[in-house]
């Protein structure tokens, strides 16, 4: 978790949630969402899906009051 940024740019979904682990659970089962911003100040639209991250995209990471930017760790599991 990096606290007091956000990454612009590549937010593909907001929604309302009740709080970061609802967010990070939104987050997670969909194929195109790969970090998401959570928004501490606001009640609605304070989750926002990323189709980018901070490794792929790092000029898009950048300081934003009130936000905490999270990285998904995807295992990629074939059987």
């Amino acid at each position: 978790m990096v606290d007091g940024y956000a990454l612009l740019g590549h937010v593909f979904e907001n929604v309302s949630v009740a709080g970061v682990m609802d967010c990070y659970h939104t987050c997670q089962p969909n194929c195109r969402c790969i970090s998401f911003n959570f928004l501490t100040t606001v009640n609605q639209d304070n989750c926002q899906l990323n189709s980018e991250n901070k490794h792929l995209r790092p000029g898009a990471l950048v300081q934003k009051e009130g936000s905490q930017y999270y990285d998904l760790d995807i295992k990629y599991d074939f059987e």
